[in-house]
């Protein structure tokens, strides 16, 4: 299964990546039993420290802190994209 999230709100830091498209490919807890995603997008590599979920009929939004390969960090909203199931 492939989780995809769109960037749908940013802060200065991460306003490069709005409408951009995130992968999840790992997921782990942190010491402070935070849930983290590792997430890539063209060869980048990103981690979100999730810090809220809110749900609306249609989509799961997550707003958390996202830090890059180089160390910057900045807030982001996380919109969960749904996708068919392949058969």
């Amino acid at each position: 299964m492939n989780v995809i999230f769109e960037v749908v709100g940013a802060n200065s830091t991460t306003r490069d990546l709005l409408g951009k498209e995130l992968n999840v490919v790992g997921k782990m807890l942190s010491p402070t039993n935070s849930i983290v995603y590792k997430l890539t997008n063209e060869n980048k590599t990103f981690l979100l420290e999730q810090k809220k979920v809110d749900f609306n009929p249609c989509y799961a939004y997550i707003s958390g802190l996202l830090s890059d390969e180089e160390k910057n960090v900045g807030r982001v909203q996380l919109k969960f994209k749904p996708q068919e199931d392949e058969e």
